[in-house]
């Protein structure tokens, strides 16, 4: 939530920055955050949800700012149709690509690796001339993304639940379970 109050003072302070400066400084920082948190993460001591600096909001925000960049830079260019879906594609085999090889090496988790094909996939895809965001898969897709953000918003509330609850949950079912866990 944090990141949506700031919102309206990142557009107004990028407001004046010329479309590819802005997106160049804002990958700049989204690097220099992702080096820092990859130093600070030693991977071998504690698993990865107990390093601190790998959740505090404020080493994510580089990455919002980046995402208001790559809009700005969508918005003030002319869009060309078959280079869009070049890009698309091309960022598509890069996210494939990132997740197969993702857990064999961990500096590929690292933001300024990641950013790269997400920001070509959905910088192709916002325009393509058959107009996904209209079709039933972009409806479904939008559906799923906001079922997902959900998801993400409530799954501490949910864990802590479910931790409090793990003593009623170990007697039932699996099914009953799922029920259970669904209900919360």
């Amino acid at each position: 939530w944090l990141f949506y109050v700031w919102f309206p003072f990142l557009i107004n302070a990028m407001r004046g920055f010329h479309k590819w400066k802005l997106l160049a400084s804002a990958f700049l920082l989204v690097t220099c955050v992702g080096i820092l948190r990859y130093s600070f993460t030693d991977i071998s001591s504690e698993p990865a949800w107990h390093n601190f600096i790998s959740y505090f909001p404020l080493m994510h925000l580089p990455q919002f700012v980046f995402g208001i960049a790559l809009a700005i830079l969508f918005l003030r260019s002319r869009q060309n149709p078959l280079l869009n879906q070049v890009i698309c594609h091309l960022g598509l085999v890069g996210v494939v690509l990132v997740m197969t090889y993702k857990p064999d090496n961990e500096w590929l988790s690292n933001p300024a690796i990641t950013c790269l094909p997400f920001t070509a996939f959905i910088y192709g895809a916002a325009d393509w001339p058959c107009n996904f965001a209209k079709s039933s898969v972009g409806k479904a897709l939008r559906t799923l993304g906001e079922a997902s953000y959900s998801l993400y918003i409530l799954h501490i509330p949910v864990l802590l639940w479910w931790q409090r609850a793990d003593i009623v949950t170990t007697q039932l079912s699996p099914w009953a379970g799922f029920c259970f866990y669904l209900s919360l």
